[in-house]
């Protein structure tokens, strides 16, 4: 989905375009996929995504959101190089649910929170929810949710890597906000913690001095990295 939005307050003001296709994956779905999403064997049998007509689409984004970027970015990246090259943004994580009251990031509970409903799980019906979501305002803060977005995404975070932690530590990296990566496809194995520019100095001690690790190093992340493999590349 394609649309235009105000930079600066962040208001959606038109839809552009909105695209869907389906792709044979060359194996037979999952029952509890079709009876999650309504997609059978025959609806992909023999379909494939337009990969030209995405990358042109693609190529007038300065932008792209998506709700679990971790979650898409590498994948859409190994599919399309072109979005290494594009900005990122995460309406999962980026957007401070919890100061706003909120208890889910799940977007079925997002828009039943603010106060719809919609056919979820398929990727069309989701777009377009989300697109809702993010003009509509946050319900503690009274801002609007896409405004709030774009403040996080174009700040600069801070990932922190506790190298060398002992196993028995892993209590207490984990209370403190670190999450395991488990070295898989070329990663750091190690614990990690994401923050801001601010409190990365002070971050870089914590590791050294109360969870006993080895050493720990930095990786600094933009939209243009964030949510992507590159951030867990030292």
């Amino acid at each position: 989905m394609e649309f235009r939005y105000g930079v600066e307050c962040g208001r959606i003001f038109e839809v552009l375009g909105s695209w869907s296709w389906y792709e044979d994956p060359g194996r037979p779905i999952p029952p509890e996929v079709t009876k999650l999403t309504g997609i059978t064997d025959e609806m992909v049998r023999g379909q494939r995504i337009d990969d030209a007509a995405a990358e042109a689409i693609l190529a007038r984004a300065s932008l792209v959101v998506a709700h679990n970027t971790g979650f898409d970015r590498p994948r859409l990246e190994e599919r399309l190089p072109a979005f290494e090259g594009k900005p990122w943004a995460c309406s999962h994580a980026e957007i401070a649910w919890s100061e706003e009251g909120v208890g889910s990031t799940k977007l079925d509970y997002l828009a039943y929170r603010l106060g719809f409903f919609y056919a979820a799980h398929r990727a069309e019906d989701d777009c377009h929810a989300l697109l809702h979501v993010l003009a509509q305002p946050l319900p503690a803060s009274g801002r609007l949710a896409l405004t709030a977005l774009l403040d996080q995404a174009r700040r600069r975070t801070v990932r922190v890597w506790a190298l060398g932690s002992a196993y028995e530590h892993r209590t207490m990296l984990k209370a403190r906000g670190y999450r395991w990566c488990d070295g898989q496809r070329g990663r750091v194995k190690s614990w990690y913690r994401d923050v801001s520019e601010e409190e990365a100095e002070a971050e870089l001690d914590w590791p050294a001095t109360e969870a006993h690790c080895d050493t720990a190093r930095t990786v600094s992340m933009s939209a243009l990295t964030r949510h992507s493999e590159r951030a867990f590349l030292l």
